[in-house]
């Protein structure tokens, strides 16, 4: 019976093999990193933005919204029937919970405010 033949990369001396395979893990867990920090950043950008527009539709034009628990059932709601009560990727945001949606305004607030206070 014949031996099947070796592969050239097996016949490489391993320190060159081993500098190989380190870069090429080394490209691979950088390119997770910067993935995950540009989709926390836009991850926050887009909560920031529906807060954002939750406050701006209570308070109509007013200095102060009458906050209420009744707009944020209506968004949860409305907002599982569009994208699915286990959307992709679990968050709960995208499943429209009311907790998270009053988070999401609470952020856009608290940002508004100290961006008021800095200015």
């Amino acid at each position: 019976m014949k031996k099947p033949h070796q592969k050239a990369i097996f016949q490489t001396p391993s320190g060159k093999y081993d500098g190989l395979i380190g870069g090429i893990a080394q490209l691979l867990e950088t390119a997770r990193h910067n993935a995950a920090r540009t989709v926390n950043a836009l991850m926050t950008a887009t909560y920031w933005e529906i807060g954002r527009r939750i406050v701006e539709f209570e308070q109509r034009g007013a200095e102060r919204a009458e906050y209420g628990e009744e707009l944020l059932g209506k968004l949860s709601t409305d907002l599982r029937a569009r994208f699915g009560r286990h959307h992709r990727g679990g968050d709960a945001l995208k499943r429209g919970t009311p907790p998270k949606l009053a988070k999401a305004a609470q952020l856009a607030r608290l940002f508004c405010l100290r961006s008021a206070s800095l200015s």
